[in-house]
């Protein structure tokens, strides 16, 4: 079932480098992503060393400081606002429309008004988990509603087509010409997916925070004792580094950047194969059918008692979170579940197409491992098979997502890429 009408790409040429070096052109830049991460990082230990307990403030401070670094480089150095994709004239504004921009406005303000209501109405946000949500909505609140005429003014002067979106949208409730439906459901699309996902990565980003904050602590106090420990240590540091890009990724999305949504997932399946991955869905599918972890199981009980297969054992697991991290790293800006916000084609990404997804799943096997009998062989037969149906939900995922990208000309390319000079392709 489709739920969104395809896009139509006009003039782009598929350019396939023949260079098995030279990979299509990245829309984002993983050493750039890569610097600023470590800066934010590092401004965070400093901040959680003078503000203990601030992990609210301490969370939203490295989220700016690490947008900040991304953007100037983008709109400065690589200057994204020049790309055929970004769909603007440049940075000398005609003169904008006032009519068009209070429409466009209107549009914004029920954008903004149906995720807001649906925070207020269904109970999964009243409770504690996202009290975080609450108080980043009262801070942004009003910069928003003063920043946001000022943009759509001066972006209203440099889009190629400035009946965007939310012009569209917001027609419908001017009772303006006949709006296109189409471009509506992609705006509504959009929305949805920002709406759904900012909340609970923002919160989850505050929670990580606080477990980093105590790690640290432990850490350099020299209260670790023992592996496991020195393991959470580094786990909680590639857990937090994965939500900070989750972060800024769902939340930074302006045609200035080039970080606009161009297409949403068009596919039911797409749809559901993603949102079961996520809570509050997640928790209900993995309680009732898909729980393949063993109580007070894992690799740590497993290899309690041959430390030295423990340490291997651990660095194997960091090494696969540690390549999930860099992948979702090398997104930055462009990060986002169910929409085409830019073809990725730089850091890992060169070498194959899900990185984050291989790496992500091998590591659930390294750390569950379910293969391991505790107390009968049925148990290890069942987890196994479970975990496996987990699996192939992220290959789904996989496969509906090049569905989708390969709509773009120049996702043809960067996968007739990979499949010439990929690291499986070499590995032949």
């Amino acid at each position: 079932m489709k739920l969104f009408k395809k896009p139509q790409y006009k003039n782009q040429k598929e350019n396939i480098p023949s260079n098995k070096n030279i990979p299509p052109p990245s829309a984002s830049n993983f050493t750039v992503n890569f610097l600023a991460l470590t800066v934010g990082l590092a401004i965070l230990v400093i901040l959680q060393w003078w503000w203990p307990f601030s992990t609210f403030r301490n969370g939203v401070i490295v989220c700016t400081v690490i947008t900040t670094i991304i953007c100037t480089y983008d709109l400065f150095v690589a200057k994204v606002w020049q790309r055929d994709s970004a769909g603007l004239v440049g940075l000398k504004p005609r003169k904008a429309s006032l009519q068009r921009v209070l429409v466009k406005l209107v549009g914004l303000a029920f954008s903004l008004a149906v995720p807001t209501l649906a925070y207020l109405i269904f109970p999964e946000y009243q409770g504690t988990f996202y009290q975080p949500w609450w108080e980043v909505l009262k801070i942004i609140g009003i910069p928003l509603l003063i920043l946001s005429p000022i943009y759509f003014w001066w972006i209203d002067g440099l889009q190629r087509d400035p009946y965007d979106d939310y012009w569209h949208l917001g027609a419908v409730f001017c009772c303006l010409e006949k709006p296109n439906r189409n471009r509506i459901a992609h705006h509504w699309g959009g929305w949805i997916v920002k709406g759904f996902f900012l909340p609970s990565m923002f919160c989850y980003l505050v929670g990580v925070n606080a477990n980093l904050e105590t790690a640290i602590h432990s850490f350099t106090s020299m209260e670790v004792k023992h592996w496991l420990s020195v393991y959470t240590f580094f786990y909680n540091w590639l857990y937090l580094a994965d939500i900070i890009v989750a972060v800024i990724g769902y939340t930074v999305s302006l045609r200035i950047l080039d970080t606009h949504t161009r297409t949403v997932q068009p596919t039911t399946l797409g749809w559901l194969v993603t949102l079961i991955c996520y809570a509050p869905f997640s928790l209900a599918i993995n309680d009732k059918f898909l729980h393949y972890q063993i109580d007070h199981w894992g690799w740590g009980a497993w290899l309690h008692n041959h430390p030295y297969i423990q340490i291997i054992w651990g660095l194997m697991i960091l090494s696969m979170i540690t390549i999930h991290a860099l992948s979702m790293l090398t997104l930055g800006l462009r990060f986002s579940n169910l929409t085409h916000r830019g073809i990725v084609t730089d850091g890992l990404f060169k070498y194959s197409k899900h990185p984050d997804y291989i790496c992500k799943n091998i590591s659930w096997w390294l750390i569950w491992v379910p293969f391991i009998p505790v107390n009968n062989p049925w148990m290890a037969v069942r987890s196994c098979i479970l975990l496996a149906m987990v699996n192939f939900i992220y290959y789904m995922r996989a496969v509906t997502e090049e569905q989708h990208l390969n709509e773009d000309p120049t996702y043809r390319a960067y996968a007739a890429w990979i499949a010439e000079y990929g690291l499986f392709a070499r590995l032949k």
